[in-house]
C-alpha cells in the first residue's frame, strides 16, 4: 500500500515521468497486447504497452537483429549473418533459432498472403509459409541492397538502394516486377500505403525525402525533398496520418496527411530513431541509446524508456486473436 501511495503522489508532482513510475519488467508474460523490439547484439525486448519493457534476448552479445514481424502465430526476427529466430510471444526462453544455409544479411521481414518474406543485401529475398527450419525458399529479384519490405494493398513491396524497388503478389522467385522510382543513387527505408497512395520514405542529399504515387508502376513518382537534416528510417500509415521515424540525433518524428508535406517533431534525448510500430491504440518508436517513446496520436509523445541498446525494429500483435 505504501508503494501505491508513493506512486500516486509522484504522478501528481511530476506527471511527465509517468512512464517510469511502474517497476521495471512490467508484466507477467500473459498479457495479450504485445510489442516486440529487436536490436543490436542479438537483443530483444517485449512490452504489453510500449512503456514497460522486459528483456528476452535469445542470443545476448550475438549478431544484430534488423527486422521483426508477426504472423502465423509467431514473431520472427532477422538480421546479420542471415539469422532467423521465431517465438510465439517474444518472451525470454521462447525463441527458436532457424539456421538456413546460403542466406546473407537480412534487413527486414514482413508477413502477408499466408507467408513471410525476408529481404537483405545484394537484392536477396526469401519466403516461407511458417518461418520454420527447411521451409525458406530463395526468391531473390536481384539488384541493389533491399532495406525494407512491406505487404500493402495485396502486394509485397520492397525498396532500398537505387533500383531495389520491386513488387510481387506472392513473393516467390520470378514473380517480382521492378518499379524504380528514379535514376541515380538513393536509399529508402520505409514504405506505407494510405489515403489512396503509396509513400516511400528515405534519404536524398542527407535529408528526409519521400516519393508518392497512386500505383506502383515505373515512373511518375512525385519526389518531395524536405529541409530536415535527417533520413526517414521507417514509416507507417494509421488513422489518416503517415508517421515516420527520423535518423537524426534529436529524436525526429515526422507526420504528413499526404506523404508529400511533412511536419517535424523533436523528441530530444540524443536519439536517432530507427523503428516505428502501432498497436493497442498507440504508436511506439525506438532507436539509438536503446530509447523508446510512445504516442496516442502520432503528434504528442511521451518518454523515453531506456532499454540499453540500439532498437532497430518493432512489431506488434494482439495475442488473443
Amino acid at each position: 500500500m505504501v508503494k501505491k501511495v508513493f506512486c500516486f503522489l509522484f504522478i501528481l508532482i511530476c506527471p511527465f515521468t509517468l512512464l517510469r513510475c511502474t517497476q521495471a519488467g512490467g508484466g507477467d508474460g500473459d498479457n495479450n497486447p504485445r510489442f516486440v523490439a529487436v536490436g543490436d547484439k542479438g537483443r530483444t525486448w517485449w512490452s504489453p504497452d510500449g512503456v514497460n519493457w522486459t528483456e528476452s534476448s535469445p542470443d545476448p552479445g550475438g549478431p544484430d537483429f534488423w527486422g521483426v514481424t508477426y504472423g502465423a502465430g509467431r514473431f520472427v526476427a532477422v538480421g546479420q549473418d542471415g539469422r532467423i529466430w521465431h517465438s510465439p510471444d517474444g518472451t525470454l526462453g521462447s525463441w527458436t533459432n532457424v539456421s538456413v544455409g546460403g542466406i546473407e544479411r537480412l534487413r527486414d521481414i514482413c508477413y502477408g498472403n499466408s507467408r513471410f518474406v525476408a529481404v537483405g543485401v545484394n537484392g536477396k529475398a526469401w519466403w516461407s509459409p511458417d518461418a520454420s527450419l527447411g521451409t525458406w525458399t530463395d526468391a531473390s529479384p536481384g539488384g541493389g541492397d533491399i532495406n525494407t519490405v512491406a505487404y500493402l494493398n495485396g502486394r509485397f513491396m520492397t525498396s532500398g538502394a537505387s533500383t531495389a524497388c520491386e513488387w510481387s503478389v506472392d513473393g516467390t522467385l520470378g514473380s517480382w516486377t521492378n518499379f524504380s522510382i528514379r535514376a541515380g543513387f538513393y536509399n529508402n527505408y520505409g514504405i506505407a500505403y494510405g489515403n489512396g497512395r503509396y509513400v516511400i520514405m528515405g534519404t536524398g542529399d542527407n535529408k528526409g525525402q519521400s516519393y508518392v504515387k497512386t500505383d506502383f508502376t515505373p515512373g511518375g513518382w512525385g519526389e518531395y525533398a524536405t529541409s530536415f537534416n535527417a533520413d526517414f528510417y521507417d514509416g507507417i500509415f494509421v488513422n489518416g496520418l503517415f508517421v515516420a521515424a527520423g535518423g537524426g540525433l534529436t529524436g525526429q518524428i515526422y507526420w504528413s496527411a499526404d506523404g508529400a508535406n511533412w511536419t517535424e517533431i523533436l523528441l530530444g534525448g540524443g536519439t536517432s530513431l530507427r523503428a516505428i510500430a502501432y498497436g493497442n491504440d498507440r504508436f511506439v518508436v525506438g532507436g539509438s541509446a536503446g530509447q523508446t517513446w510512445w504516442s496516442p496520436d502520432g503528434l504528442n509523445w511521451f518518454g523515453p524508456a531506456t532499454l540499453g541498446d540500439y532498437v532497430n525494429a518493432i512489431a506488434y500483435a494482439d495475442l488473443s486473436q
